[in-house]
This record gives C-alpha cells, structure tokens and sequence, in this order.
C-alpha cells in the first residue's frame, strides 16, 4: 500500500487528482467534469454507513440535484440515493442485477473490485483496494484509475496517500462534486465535518492530503474556522467539568472520569463554571482561561498523548452557538448517530437543509445523538464491568455475542482500547453475532500501524480463511465471519498480526 507523501503541496493534489480524472478512458466533458457527465446517466448513487456516511449522502444529494440538469428528458431517468450498511455479498449480487445505466458506488467498494462484472461503476472512496486482477482489467498506471469492464475509481491511497488520514469518503465525494459545478463550494464544510467523523483530524495534529484541500475551500468560503485548542468532544454543548471529564483519548490522570477532580482543578485556576446561572462550555471560556487549562492538561501527557490532546479544531461560525452544528466534531457525531439507528435520512436532510433545517427535523438528529451516547456508554460498560476483554497472543478481544448492536461494536472497541494499558502493544477486536454470521470490528493505536500493522489485510485474509470476508483501513477494519469459527479467525489474524509487527 503507497505511504503518505507528506512533499505534496495542495496544488499538486488538486492537479494530480484532476490529471487522473481528464484521462481518455473517461467519456465526457474536461477534466473532474468528465465524471459529471459519466454520472449524468446514473439511476443510483449508493453510500456506505461509515463515520463519515451523513456528509458522504448530503454530498450525493446535492450532486444528484446537479445532475437532475443532464437527465435524459426523454426517458426520464431517476437518480436515486440509496444506503448500504456494508458491501456484503447480497450488496454485491444487487449491484450485477441492478439495471441501471450507471451507478456511482460512494465510500465503499474499492476492496470489492474485482467481485464485480458489472458495465458502468464509478467508485469514489478512500479504503485500501482490492489488488486482485481480473481477466477482462486493465491497470492505468499513469492516471491510477482502475478499469475493470468500465469500472473506475477514484481513491487518494491510488496517489500514494494515506486513506485513513488523508482522504475520507466525503471528502473524495466533495471534489467530484465541486466539478460538477464551482458553486459547490459550499458543501465543503460537510466535507470537513465528514473527515472529522472519520477522525482524520487526529493523525497529524489536523486535516492533510485531500482534506486540506476541502479545509481550504470551507475556510476560504467563511464556513469553517480553525483554531489549535484541546480537541476533545463536546466544546459547544459539554459544560467544562464535563468537557474534561469524559476526555479518554488519551486517558488525563487525576481529571478523565473524576468529575471532583476537575472541579478541583477548576477552582485551583480560579476558572468559573458558571455565567450568571448558566454552566459555561469550554467554548466560553477566554483565551487565558482555555490556555491554563491546557497547560496542564498536557503537563500529564507524553508526547505522543499531548500531539493526540491538542491540534487544529474546526468551528462552523454560521451555525448558532452551543448547538451540536457548530463543531464539526459534534456535528459528525450528530450524523454518525443517525446511520447507526437506521435513519441516515434523516441525517442527510439536515445536511441538505443545513441553517433552513426545522425544528423537528433537528430535534429528531439530535435524539439519535443522544440514544447513541448513552448506548455506547452502556455497552462500553457492560464490557468493562464483565471483564469481557481477553488477549489471544499478540490480540486484545471481546465476544459480546448478541448483547450489543453490531452497529455500534467498532465504536466500542475503540472507547475501550483507548483506556487500555496495552493499547501501545496489541490491537484489539470486537465480536458480535449478526443475522449472517458474526461481526469482527478491529481498532488499533497508530503507533502500531507505524509498526507495520495493516488491520485491513488482517481482517480480509483471515476472513477469507474461514469463509467470510473483511476489509477496511490499516488502523481501523472489519470483518464478517461464519458462527463458530471465532477462534480460527483469531489464529490467523494473530498469525497475519506478529508477522506484520516488527
């Protein structure tokens, strides 16, 4: 898999994404405008269910509303945006029957590649593809476009960038769609809320790659302003004692999960919780306040931890204060929340409508946000107080079999390896059992991916060993695997793990 290239500047992204996609092979007007017209023909536009799903699906919607303009007339095409949790094999096989002129696969299938003969795809993500040939592909190594019957993609790691890091599935969406039209500017501060739900913005101290050149776009258009403050969740809409206390990533001794702690720092500043009678944000609080604070919040870290704690933050300005809107953390968590309860509609619309959503509409996202929260806290729990964690040589793992939601399993897994002590060591994977058999969601500290570890190749060749499959990012991947053959999965995935693992 290509290596982050760090010398890129953003125009030699721009200018090297936007040679890929003027090559010949595509049919249709010049440069990024050639996938316009390519789409144009398109009934379904389908998106994943990933972190960064809501922006990803507001994206395709204001894309399909573009190319509503280049709709045959005379047939009457109709582009549909349709959500797929997973590309398992029934998505597959519904994809080859689908009849459909075209359609544009959307954060998710480039490590299904060569599983399709289908004429017409157009794959916009950013997960490690699949290198598996085909009879009938052909390899374009100067645009890194990948061609199979009439399938092409377009995916940073293709350009040698870093898909966990520097390139999300909305923000790949976004530069398809400002070719469409410059006007679509706009939509890249759900670009940038969209890289953040990923946690891209953590790798590096802030966004880079693809992503800086969306960060640049919704800065220079007034709709994301970016600051280097503390980064944990919850600015806008946590009071300060709770702003501190529920920061677990990383873990700060005497203040993470001691609420009296906090309280006692607070005081020692001589910082106020309180406005009148209102509880203050940590968005309230002054420069000098935020600047003790932070202070010693990182005189508890190392460095490692203090480079995780503290980076670029990004504020949606036009958004009101001390809403979820606001902060693109707590925007994308807002949306994350309703494609994990089976509403990513919902989502999407508030997206779509942004400063014009209504009242009901809002207050719908924000009671998924709120059901999310608290069933991640409960599962989360429920781990810790079962003492459910095991290691399997060089693995940390928990089987919850059906008593928590395979939707949410990958956000458990990572609450609690952050909290772990070996989480430097050894990453660590979640079991659930699903309708089709059991889903395995793997999290690891990106020392480990530095190390060498590739939990996308883990996932894919131990699953492929028993007869699932699996796939996903070098830090972050799942998996899904026949019932009873756990252990085997885990003895290969161990196997694949200390062998990657200098």
């Amino acid at each position: 898999m290509g290596q982050a290239n760090s010398t890129l500047t953003e125009e030699e992204l721009e200018q090297k994404l936007e040679s890929a996609l003027s090559n010949d092979n595509l049919v249709g007007e010049h440069r990024l405008a050639r996938c316009a017209s390519i789409i144009s023909s398109s009934e379904r536009l389908l998106s994943s269910g990933c972190s960064d799903e809501g922006s990803v699906r507001a994206i395709l919607q204001r894309a399909k509303e573009e190319l509503d303009t280049f709709v045959d007339k005379e047939t009457d095409k109709k582009i549909r945006v349709l959500f797929a949790k997973k590309m398992d094999p029934d998505t597959i096989k519904k994809i080859q029957n689908d009849p459909s002129s075209l359609i544009w696969i959307c954060d998710l299938g480039s490590g299904y590649k060569s599983q399709f003969c289908k004429d017409k795809l157009l794959i916009t993500d950013h997960h490690i593809p699949d290198t598996n040939g085909h009879p009938k592909s052909q390899s374009c190594t100067q645009t890194k476009l990948w061609f199979t019957f009439n399938i092409s993609e377009i995916n940073p790691i293709n350009y040698g960038l870093e898909g966990s890091t520097e390139g999300c599935g909305a923000t790949v969406t976004y530069l398809v769609a400002r070719a469409m039209d410059k006007d679509n500017i706009d939509l890249a501060q759900l670009a940038v809320v969209g890289a953040c739900g990923d946690m891209q913005d953590h790798a590096i101290k802030g966004l880079s790659g693809i992503n800086s050149i969306a960060l640049k776009d919704a800065v220079e258009n007034g709709d994301v302003s970016v600051e280097d403050d503390l980064r944990f969740f919850g600015r806008e809409t946590r009071t300060v004692i709770n702003y501190l206390k529920y920061s677990n990533n990383p873990t700060i001794p005497e203040i993470s999960d001691n609420g009296v702690g906090c309280s006692r720092l607070l005081k020692a500043l001589d910082i106020p919780i309180k406005d009148g009678s209102s509880f203050r944000t940590w968005n309230d609080l002054n420069k000098d306040e935020k600047s003790r604070i932070t202070d010693f919040v990182l005189s508890k870290l190392n460095g490692d931890e203090q480079s995780n704690a503290f980076g670029q933050t990004y504020t949606l300005p036009k958004y009101p204060r001390h809403t979820e809107y606001r902060d693109a953390k707590e925007f994308a968590t807002m949306l994350n929340s309703c494609g994990r309860y089976d509403d990513p509609e919902t989502g999407m619309e508030v997206c779509v409508a942004r400063h014009n959503a209504g009242k009901e509409l809002l207050d719908k996202a924000k009671k998924h946000r709120s059901e999310h929260t608290e069933n991640i806290n409960r599962c989360t729990q429920l781990i810790l107080e079962k003492q459910m964690v095991k290691i399997c040589r060089g693995t940390l793992y928990f089987h919850a079999h059906d008593m928590i939601e395979e939707t949410v399993v990958g956000i458990v897994v990572g609450s609690i390896l952050s909290r772990n002590p070996h989480k430097y060591d050894m990453p660590m994977m979640g079991f659930v059992d699903t309708d089709d058999g059991v889903k395995v969601s793997a999290r690891s500290d990106r020392s480990l991916v530095n190390r060498g570890l590739n939990l996308s190749a883990v996932m894919n060749i131990a699953a492929e060993h028993v007869g699932g499959y699996g796939g996903g990012h070098n830090i972050a991947a799942g998996a899904t695997i026949p019932k009873g053959m756990e252990r085997k999965f885990l003895d290969v995935a161990n196997d694949i793990i200390l062998t990657q693992i200098d």
